[in-house]
């Protein structure tokens, strides 16, 4: 580290991670970033309604792979295998009603 301290632009940047309450840009950005994009979502809430993915697809006018897509990825974030626990999390997150 020392090397790029001599390197006046990296210098100001390092100094400020060591600042108490430094938090880095990657750890900033996540917290800001919403824990389901809005396709996710709009697939969350038709499937709290108990709705098909043919039913899904319809509705969001995207393809039953599009729909599968978005659950897996719900799936993974949720930390669920199932589509009652994936509702049962996203309730616990305020994110369906």
């Amino acid at each position: 580290k020392r090397v790029l301290l001599d390197i006046p632009a990296l210098a100001a940047g390092l100094a400020a991670e060591h600042q108490p309450g430094h938090q880095p840009a990657a750890a900033a950005a996540t917290e800001e970033r919403p824990l389901l994009t809005a396709q996710e979502q709009a697939v969350l809430a038709l499937l709290a309604e108990d709705l098909t993915y043919e039913q899904i697809a319809a509705a969001l006018t995207v393809s039953i792979n599009t729909v599968r897509t978005h659950v897996k990825n719900i799936y993974r974030k949720l930390d669920a295998r199932r589509r009652d626990q994936a509702i049962q999390r996203a309730r616990e997150l305020g994110l369906v009603g």
